[in-house]
């Protein structure tokens, strides 16, 4: 075309201007084409954003609903929210002040309540009190972080150990320390079972052998015997023995290496124990005059055997000791020496220490460390704490004012004995150390799952409230 035209214009010179007009009207055509082209290819690109930031804000109205609301959103909410100029933040804030918003936040509320609810019952095995629960509920943790926190708390590890520990085979009933109802946790018992094997592998590289040995071994048999010869007690050292084969060898010597031994008797009532523990018992009566054992061919219970074994004794004072119960050395000479020293207390008696195993030495429980901590006894806090409760030493005299132990019960008459006492105005003195080891044994009369102690003990508590509250009335 333009070569065909340049041939006209040589030929009619007179039009050639005209021509040169029309060539830059084409190239200015040909540049407006080129710019629509472009324009063209802008909008495309911008009507593809549109439609992508159209999909993107669907999206997030979309995801916003499934995590707020936990639901999908329905095609009217959909475009109600893309339709209007709300921005992402205000978006949000609509969504969270709705009610849809507000049922699932009161959902999640009752979920994670029971959620922590079931956490204490089946992690820790209790009911939460109200102020627990809220502690977790206004928490920030995730299921996951409560779980480990329950399960990495010190409660729950105290309740793996308890798991591990069989309380009950050890503690029987009794699982409260006397004199505070502080109650005896696995925890503390492992405590103690560390401490004691502790204290015994000391004591055996610093070749300190703990073994019983028989002190009369050591000894010159006739000067042994000759030492207590024509002397007269000063107390009375009664014990009750029936199946106590495993603990007679260890509470003899702790008797016979007590320091003022050869100022008491010892008189052992056998009340028909099938265990032949006479055979180890016998060693102990060639050497030592002042023991004095009765062997009964009929099986009694133990307080018909303190009765017998009172009015056998000869002694100003009196005290009771379990073969399963051990003592300090000087525990005897200090009750002694309270009783003489304070004319017009009737009764002493101290702390005890708890041990866990048999016939561990005084020493070695006496540094574990877990003891009572009794009052001084009276007639008002005995009907609380049978505080006297493990060998407390007496004056005779108390009998002909009050009478012997009551053989209606079992295993509580000692309990009654001193309120007893108490209520006819006898005086208690409390020893300002423990001088006694109490060995904890499930199977005794006072702590194993049968005895009658408890029962017992409720009844003699409600007659003496009575006598208190008649007498306060009066």
């Amino acid at each position: 075309m333009k070569s065909f035209l340049k041939k006209i214009a040589k030929k009619l010179p007179l039009t050639s201007n005209i021509f040169k007009k029309i060539e830059t009207l084409q190239a200015n055509l040909d540049l407006v084409t080129q710019e629509n082209n472009s324009l063209t290819n802008e909008l495309s690109h911008l009507s593809q954003e549109m439609d992508k930031l159209k999909t993107e804000r669907q999206e997030y109205i979309r995801i916003l609903y499934q995590y707020l609301l936990e639901t999908e959103t329905e095609t009217s909410e959909l475009n109600n929210y893309f339709n209007s100029n709300y921005n992402p933040r205000e978006i949000i804030n609509l969504i969270t002040q709705s009610s849809p918003y507000q049922d699932q936040i009161n959902k999640q509320h009752i979920e994670r309540k029971n959620y922590v609810i079931d956490l204490y019952r089946y992690i820790l095995d209790r009911e939460p009190t109200p102020s627990e629960v809220n502690i977790h509920l206004n928490s920030k943790y995730n299921p996951i972080e409560l779980f480990n926190l329950f399960t990495e708390s010190q409660e729950y590890k105290d309740k793996m150990i308890n798991e591990t520990i069989d309380l009950d085979s050890i503690l029987g009933i009794a699982k409260s320390i006397l004199g505070e109802q502080k109650r005896i946790s696995a925890n503390m018992i492992l405590s103690w079972y560390k401490n004691a094997a502790a204290e015994l592998i000391h004591e055996h590289n610093n070749n300190k052998y703990l073994e019983t040995r028989h002190s009369w071994e050591l000894i010159n048999p006739s000067k042994a015997k000759d030492s207590i010869n024509n002397f007269i007690p000063k107390a009375a050292i009664i014990t009750s023995l029936y199946r106590g084969k495993k603990f007679i060898k260890a509470f003899l010597e702790n008797m016979i290496n007590q320091t003022f031994f050869e100022h008491c008797e010892l008189i052992i009532i056998d009340a028909n124990s099938p265990e032949n523990e006479q055979e180890i018992i016998k060693d102990y009566l060639t050497y030592y005059s002042n023991i004095n054992y009765i062997k009964l061919q009929e099986t009694i219970g133990i307080y018909e055997a303190w009765n017998l074994a009172i009015k056998e004794s000869n002694s100003e004072f009196i005290t009771n000791a379990n073969v399963d119960d051990l003592h300090r050395s000087d525990g005897l000479e200090l009750k002694i020496k309270a009783l003489t020293e304070n004319p017009l207390v009737d009764v002493v008696y101290s702390d005890v220490y708890y041990s866990f195993l048999e016939n561990l030495p005084f020493e070695i429980v006496e540094k574990c460390n877990i003891r009572t901590n009794l009052p001084v006894a009276n007639k008002d806090n005995l009907l609380q704490f049978n505080s006297p409760h493990n060998s407390p030493m007496w004056r005779r005299s108390l009998h002909n004012k009050i009478g012997y132990f009551d053989t209606s019960y079992q295993s509580a008459a000692d309990y009654e004995f001193w309120l007893r006492a108490a209520f006819s105005g006898s005086s208690f003195i409390k020893l300002a150390e423990p001088v006694v080891l109490y060995y904890h044994n499930p199977q005794g009369m006072s702590t194993n799952q049968q005895t009658p102690g408890r029962i017992e003990g409720e009844n003699i508590i409600k007659a003496y409230q009575n006598i208190l509250n008649n007498s306060t009335v009066e």
